[in-house]
């Protein structure tokens, strides 16, 4: 995944829809073609011809997606791609033009990037995660820490 990627759904829902009849990898075909390779599903029994020694051969263009069979669909939302899709209920977030904490970005969707962060940022008061801990006593003595 990208850096700039927020997952808000069970990422094994992607997994399970899946089709192992249905080619080499599943992307968002019907995006901008810059945005397929965004997310890739891979089936790993259809993709025998993607050796290291092919990805190295400069002959071969892994984004010409030759190496596939065929490349299948996955649904919009597991890479709404924020400011060029459209989706009701975004499963996986892809800021492609930037995160929401830039100026230049910041009123582009900002709600769950910014729900997020703040939940990823945040803690409980000390006394309630640490002080029943080993560590408790020692910082009282040190700082004159009260419970």
């Amino acid at each position: 995944m990208d850096p700039d990627m927020i997952v808000t759904g069970d990422i094994c829902e992607l997994i399970d829809m899946a089709d192992p009849t249905h080619g080499a990898v599943h992307m968002m075909k019907h995006q901008p073609r810059f945005e397929w390779p965004s997310v890739m599903l891979f089936n790993n029994q259809k993709c025998r011809k993607l050796t290291p020694e092919y990805i190295d051969d400069e002959a071969n263009q892994i984004y010409d997606l030759l190496w596939a069979d065929n490349v299948a669909d996955i649904p919009d939302e597991w890479n709404y791609a924020v400011g060029y899709s459209q989706c009701d209920a975004p499963k996986l977030w892809h800021y492609t033009m930037g995160i929401p904490c830039w100026p230049e970005t910041c009123k582009i969707e900002p709600d769950a990037w910014n729900d997020l962060f703040n939940e990823a940022n945040s803690t409980v008061p000390w006394r309630e995660l640490m002080a029943g801990s080993v560590h408790a006593e020692k910082l009282r003595g040190m700082n004159g820490v009260n419970n």
